[in-house]
């Protein structure tokens, strides 16, 4: 661009030239009189354009050589960087390529600009399989930037592998230019990140077992089984059961947690009266309900309906929410349970009166290890893993969660599962299970 306007400048100066002596020259063969003041203005006219022309040039030179030191260093920068560079115009034509693009994609160095970008890659989503051939044409469609961490890229050659990818606009003047692909492989840090959940998984495995062991024996000594105990005696062991309690519930949500990472969930869908369901789960926190005086208000109907899905993850779903529910409300608060069925969808809220979570931690909720820092000095027992569970069981559910929330007033969660409305089951089951889990 920078160029093309020096070009141009250069064009016009030299016209003036060409016109100015041209005039001075045609004066002289037609010899029309010139007096000496009319030559002298010329020829100082002349010198003056020439003087320009030769400024013009000299910066045209030097923005030329600038220019090329520039492009130089850009080229260098590209072919240097480490994450894979593509540049396609509205067509979806490449214009550039850098080389870690080239060797990620098995593409020939002698590759032409010009070449569509589709042809020569193909996009896929991990967990379903389907080609995205068209994200690149959305993006300059759009205006918007679309960035994934889960798809596996694969060029015309070679393995398919796992891909962070970028797909950015290019705007000038309100004018899409077209786009600029950033992606790089994460085939590594995804075996990293497996092995890392699959050492987790097996170290939780290992520590259940004494876990299992200090609470049966914990058990046995507060009931009496083994003889009577001192108050002071008792006092300590229930300290210690409570502890141990608290680890078996961090290991079985790390262990739920590893199972949603490595995708080894295990289906088991079966006929089940949702109201069976959600009558158990508030019964298994009868205890801290009365501990904090916290109301329990049920809005759903006995013979609200059966239901086939999986009972776990649909257990754990109300688990997680109940227990979050009952420990960030204080003493005296309400938690409500509401349930519906309602066009082949179950509706699912949990709400209460409770510390409710700050506007600025809204968009953190659904991350692992994410606590609210209004609640962190009121409880420190929570291992924030809850959500991210019942946010990965929901999505692998085909469902929805939402929430809505008021610090210091309350929080009100809400589920929508699809279901399959059923009959009850021959044994009674009164479980809430889930079709796709």
């Amino acid at each position: 661009m920078v160029i093309s306007h020096l070009k141009t400048s250069l064009v016009k100066i030299l016209s003036l030239a060409v016109i100015l002596v041209g005039s001075v020259l045609l004066a002289v063969l037609l010899g029309w009189p010139l007096s000496s003041e009319a030559l002298s203005q010329t020829v100082t006219m002349q010198m003056s354009v020439l003087l320009l022309l030769a400024f013009a040039m000299a910066n045209f030179l030097f923005v030329t050589k600038l220019l090329h030191v520039s492009n130089l260093r850009n080229r260098v920068i590209l072919e240097n960087m480490g994450e894979g560079l593509v540049v396609v115009d509205t067509a979806g034509r490449i214009q550039v390529i850098n080389g870690a693009a080239k060797k990620m994609l098995n593409i020939n160095e002698k590759l032409k600009a010009g070449q569509l970008w589709e042809k020569l890659v193909s996009l896929s989503n991990p967990d379903s399989g389907v080609e995205t051939k068209e994200i690149v044409t959305a993006t300059i469609k759009n205006r918007k930037k679309t960035f994934s961490e889960a798809w596996i890229m694969k060029g015309q050659t070679g393995s398919p592998f796992a891909a962070a990818v970028s797909v950015s606009p290019i705007v000038s003047a309100e004018r899409i230019l077209g786009a600029i692909i950033v992606f790089r492989n994460i085939e590594k840090e995804k075996q990293i990140d497996r092995a890392k959940n699959e050492f987790i998984s097996l170290v939780s495995h290992q520590l259940r077992t004494p876990l299992s062991a200090i609470n049966w024996y914990a058990e046995a000594l507060m009931t009496g089984d083994l003889g009577k105990l001192k108050s002071e005696q008792a006092e300590y062991l229930h300290r210690i059961s409570d502890s141990n309690q608290r680890m078996i519930a961090l290991v079985n949500s790390i262990l739920e947690v590893s199972r949603i990472e490595l995708d080894t969930f295990i289906v088991d869908a079966r006929l089940t009266d949702v109201a069976g369901l959600l009558d158990e789960a508030v019964a298994d926190f009868s205890y801290q309900l009365k501990l904090k005086s916290i109301s329990l208000i049920k809005k759903y109907s006995s013979s609200i309906g059966v239901v086939n899905m999986d009972p776990r993850y649909g257990r754990m779903i109300m688990e997680n929410l109940l227990s979050n529910a009952i420990k960030y409300t204080p003493s005296g608060g309400e938690v409500t349970v509401a349930a519906l069925i309602k066009k082949n969808q179950l509706h699912l809220e949990v709400s209460d009166t409770g510390y409710g979570i700050p506007k600025e931690e809204v968009s953190k909720v659904f991350t692992k290890m994410f606590r609210g820092h209004n609640i962190i000095d009121k409880d420190t027992d929570g291992t924030g893993l809850g959500l991210y569970i019942v946010k990965s069981i929901v999505d692998s559910a085909g469902g929805r969660i939402s929430f809505e929330t008021e610090e210091d007033k309350g929080t009100k969660f809400t589920v929508i599962l699809p279901v399959k409305k059923g009959t009850k089951s021959a044994t009674g089951n009164r479980h809430l299970a889930s079709a796709k889990l």
